[in-house]
Parts: structure tokens; sequence; C-alpha cells
């Protein structure tokens, strides 16, 4: 069977409608992008001064942006789980950094928004499971599926193997081993190609980009490698030039979303939802001086795997006509809103076992229905955290033998001063929300399959 470039694989010969615009059920289109490893201050919208997203920043300009949105997990794979099926670290399947395929059970944003006729599609780094598995993207609700399963196989940001759906296909541009494509330039171009068919059906795309966290160039041979490009004359240690440089290059992928969005006259009926799966890792942080950002980056040394620096993202949602420009919203939230989110903006029901709130009364600045709950987080690696937010209030355990800590994060946005010994009213509320926010949960024992590149066939060529 022969294998096409993404953007044409996903090309599907579907009926086209004279008339572009709004679906004809009245639902608009949405996307939600997931940027890998992208920090809140990373972004103009946030504060970053050195660091061009004028894209990402329209957004934020012409919609509504979050000040307090907070990721899943401390781990890549539960957060992601978190995001796709409403559920905190406390109930989730996926709770650690071993990855998990998604069981059948699991209800996703993909089975949601079909189930009232949209047309799901997944791009990108999918993560939450792998070929043969249950948690494969065309087992949890995505009629067509674009990029990789497993999350190792994301490191190599220059493809020798991609899956289309249940099949593997090599980029051409890659192959013989030659760094000329980034998986970027594949996914974005699939995203805007999916805006050309059915029109008269809405569609959802889950778009997972590999950046700003794939910016390193694998070969001296190819092409397609980040370059310090717009940045190459900053007086900055080279690892930031190329950070700065993937986190623009993500922006102008936004850039050409916009540009698909008119050229296909969905501008006004369509919703952008822009986030990060989490922070990057405290060696992987851009560093680079700026002259206001909410949450600095994190100290050189390990953090506490549930600080704010650890957890905090970006979080924009964008819907001309219906959302005001330049709404800032303050309340915390959490990726498992977004569930309960889109399930609102595609009109229909939400899973009834969810932890996620619906966010459209704050879009709208209508008084929510559901009452503010507390936040919930769990870090499963030796020794083990939990931690909640409950309005401005932040509580951490790390450990039985360590006394509780708790933050007043609206006096003190980095959570660093202790007021536990003040208020132990409030940390004891908060310790018994904690003790009572979690199921019982095991481990998975085996591990995703090795990528091919790591075993050596199909091996990535030297870096320069």
């Amino acid at each position: 069977m022969r294998f096409f470039p993404a953007c044409i694989a996903l090309a599907i010969a579907l009926p086209m409608s004279a008339q572009l615009g709004f679906p004809r059920d009245g639902r608009p289109n949405i996307i939600l992008i997931v940027a890998d490893d992208l920090a809140a201050g990373d972004l103009g919208s946030y504060g970053q001064t050195q660091v061009r997203t004028p894209h990402i920043d329209r957004l934020a300009a012409e919609g509504a942006r979050f000040t307090d949105a907070y990721a899943g997990s401390p781990h890549e794979a539960a957060s992601r789980s978190s995001l796709m099926t409403g559920h905190h670290g406390g109930h989730g399947a996926i709770r650690g950094e071993l990855q998990a395929p998604l069981a059948p059970g699991d209800v996703t944003l993909g089975e949601v928004l079909r189930s009232v006729g949209y047309r799901c599609v997944a791009l990108g780094k999918w993560g939450l499971g792998w070929e043969g598995t249950t948690g494969h993207p065309r087992q949890q609700g995505f009629e067509e599926w674009l990029g990789y399963l497993e999350a190792r196989d994301a490191l190599n940001p220059y493809p020798t193997r991609l899956w289309r759906n249940e099949d593997t296909y090599t980029p051409w541009e890659n192959r013989s081993g030659l760094a000329m494509v980034h998986v970027e330039d594949l996914i974005v171009g699939a995203a805007t190609n999916i805006m050309r068919f059915n029109p008269d059906r809405a569609f959802f795309t889950y778009y997972a980009s590999n950046l700003p966290r794939s910016r390193e160039s694998r070969s001296s041979a190819g092409s397609g490698g980040t370059r310090p490009g717009r940045y190459a004359q900053q007086p900055w240690p080279p690892a930031e030039r190329l950070k700065a440089e993937a986190i623009s290059r993500l922006d102008d992928s936004v850039g050409l979303i916009f540009a698909g969005l008119a050229k296909y006259k969905l501008l006004t009926n369509t919703v952008i939802v822009f986030t990060s799966d989490q922070p990057p890792a405290p060696a992987q942080a851009l560093r680079i001086p700026s002259s206001s950002t909410p949450v600095p980056a994190p100290a050189a040394n390990a953090p506490d795997p549930l600080s704010e620096s650890s957890l905090r993202v970006p979080l924009i949602v964008w819907w001309p006509g219906v959302i005001q420009p330049g709404l800032i919203i303050t309340n915390p939230v959490a990726h498992w809103d977004l569930l309960p989110t889109l399930a609102n903006i595609g009109r229909t029901t939400r899973p009834g076992s969810i932890d996620g709130t619906s966010l459209l009364p704050l879009l709208l600045q209508l008084e929510p229905k559901d009452p503010p709950r507390p936040l919930y987080w769990e870090f499963n690696e030796p020794p083990g955290a939990q931690a909640c937010r409950s309005n401005e209030w932040k509580l951490v355990l790390t450990s039985t033998n360590t006394p509780p800590a708790l933050f007043h994060v609206g006096a003190d946005p980095t959570a660093t001063n202790n007021v536990a010994a003040q208020h132990p009213d409030i940390t004891q509320v908060l310790t018994d929300f904690i003790q009572s926010a979690r199921h019982p949960w095991i481990p998975p024992s085996r591990p995703p399959p090795t990528p091919p590149w790591h075993t050596g066939t199909n091996a990535l060529p030297p870096r320069p």
C-alpha cells in the first residue's frame, strides 16, 4: 500500500459543498492546540517580551486568557489523559510516568463530540496507547489519526515512522535518515487541509504539537532542523536561541491555522483553544530575561513536582463574536475542565462521572452554575506527593513525615511562603479533601514498545 505525506493523506474524498461557512447544524468547529512543554511565561500575552508570538497573542487579544490554568498532572501522559477524559489525577486511569493505554470505559473528547456529529481528527503526539491497544485514537472516538502513537517515538521530530490510522508510513522527505522535514510542517499541513472538506459538518481537530520540545536538528545533511533563525543575533546562549526559535515556530503554525480558516471562510464559526501539556522540565525551561513573567522559570535543581512552576500552563480560548475580546479570567482552572467545556460548546452533554466543570459560563461572563471546587494533583514517583488548590489557597503534602505546606496563592503567586502554622483550620480542611480525593490505583507493569530508532532499526543519523 502506498502512503502519502500527511497533508495529502488526510485529503479524504468527501463530498464538497458549494457553500462554505457555518455548519448546517449550527455547531462551531473546534480546534484544540496542545503545545509540548510550554510555560505560560514563554508567550507574549503572558508577559514574555523577548520571544515573538504574535499569532498566539492574537488569540488572547481577541479571546479569553486564563491567568491561573493548571496542567492535569506533573506526569506527561497523565496530563494528556486528564485533558482527554476530564478526570483529575486521583481518578484517571493514567497517573504516572510509565504510560498505559486508555481503557474501553474511558470517555474521551473524541467520543463526546463525535456523538453529536463532529468529524473528529487527532494529529501529532498521542501518548495514550499504542498499536493493538484500546488506547489507540481510532478506538477512542477519532475517525482519523496521524502522528506518533508512543511518546518516546515523538522524541524524533524528523520522523522515519508515523502512524496514519492503523498503518505506518515514512515521510518521503526523511527517507534514508535525512532530517529534511519537521513533523510540525506535516501536522499543520494536515490541520489546514481538514478545513477544505465537508464544510456542512463541524470538525473537531485535536492538534498535539511537538513544539517547542522538538527543536533539535538531528542531521547536518538535512534542512529541516530548528536553527537560531530570527534570534541568531541575540546575545543569548545557543540553547536559548533554539528554544526561542522553537516557540516562534509554534506560533507560525498558529498563523497558518488562521490563514486556513480565512481561506475557507471559517473564521467566524470556529473555536480555538490553546494550551500546553505541562511546563518544561527545569533543565529545559526558557531562561531569557523578560520584564514580566507571572510564573518564574523553575530553579536548575529539581523543584517540588507540584509547585506552581511545575503545573502552571497557558490557556487561551478564541471564539470571535461570542467571547469578549481581551477577557482575562483569574479563576483557578485545570485541564480536566476542557472536556465539559468543549461538550458545552458542541451542544452535547458531558459524561456524568468526570471531575471537570464547564468554563463556558466564565467565557460568557455568566454566573457559574457549579460552585467552586478544589483542584487536585498527585505525583506518583517516590516519595510521592499530593496537592490541592481551593480558591486562593494551595496545600501540598509531600510525605507522611513532613508537615503540610499551605500557601495563599493570591498574595504569594509563586507559592513559596508556607503559612500552615498560621491557618491550622484551613490546613485541616484541605488535608481532609486530599485524603478523600483519590481512588485506588495500580501502576501499569507493561511498558510501551520500544521505538524502532531506539533499537537500531531505522536509527537516527548522528547529530551534527
